[in-house]
């Protein structure tokens, strides 16, 4: 007996694969933006299929430990520089957020571990990408000191038809 294992869309390729990298404030209390770039394999293109990335979770482990202040850090496909920005904007696919107001003395000692943000709906399915980078934003406040987190972005290939593709492309940027 034979099993075959697909993906919805008949992709066919199911290795997940991982990113990985660091992005350090450039200064205390500052905002700082990080482009990624995409291991975009051109060859994929298959007749009227293109292939993106599908990006299925993030994880985030802060460096510093007993920290003071707010932290957040965004993934996005739009490069925002030095202008901090939010959840709601339409390009941003994953956020991790801290207030140390709502930290006690035990749970600082364990703000350097990973968190784990899945952003795949209930049927596995993640955030297609198809720009050639995505951008990590970093930003803190009262923090005393310059802030650095460490990522990890699983991801696998998708084929999606041309149309799509562009569709894509023409709400990420």
């Amino acid at each position: 007996m034979s099993t075959t294992l697909e993906l919805t869309g008949g992709s066919r390729d199911t290795n997940p694969q991982f990113i990985s990298g660091t992005i350090t404030e450039s200064a205390n209390d500052t905002t700082t933006s990080l482009a990624v770039p995409l291991p975009i394999d051109r060859l994929r293109n298959k007749g009227d299929l293109i292939g993106v990335v599908e990006i299925l979770k993030v994880y985030v482990a802060f460096r510093q430990t007993n920290v003071f202040g707010s932290y957040r850090i965004i993934f996005s496909t739009k490069n925002f520089g030095t202008t901090a920005t939010f959840f709601n904007d339409p390009t941003v696919f994953a956020m991790y957020a801290v207030n140390d107001n709502s930290f006690s003395d035990i749970s600082r000692h364990f703000f350097n571990l990973p968190f784990t943000l899945d952003v795949t709906d209930a049927a596995g399915h993640g955030v297609l990408v198809a720009t050639d980078q995505f951008f990590v934003q970093l930003t803190s406040t009262t923090s005393g000191s310059t802030m650095q987190s460490d990522f990890k972005i699983l991801y696998r290939y998708k084929d999606v038809s041309i149309t799509e593709y562009v569709g894509i492309v023409q709400s990420q940027v």
